[in-house]
């Protein structure tokens, strides 16, 4: 998995490759990939260290003891 940085690279990558083409439509291209590079690194970002989602911990129930002796 890659980290949130590399993909912001990837990100900036694809815009200056978006710049210089002389193609409306593969600049859009671009742009549109360029967009979901930075998608991913703000997602990994969001999920802490070593790119895991962190769990709330949710208190437990009582326990009620039902049940005679």
């Amino acid at each position: 998995m890659s980290s949130p940085e590399e993909y912001r690279a990837l990100a900036n990558h694809f815009l200056a490759m978006a710049v210089d083409v002389g193609d409306g439509w593969v600049a859009n291209l671009l742009r549109l990939t360029a967009g979901d590079y930075i998608e991913l690194a703000d997602q990994l970002g969001k999920a802490g260290p070593l790119g895991q989602q962190q769990q709330q911990i949710q208190p437990e129930e009582p326990r009620t003891d039902s049940g005679g002796s």
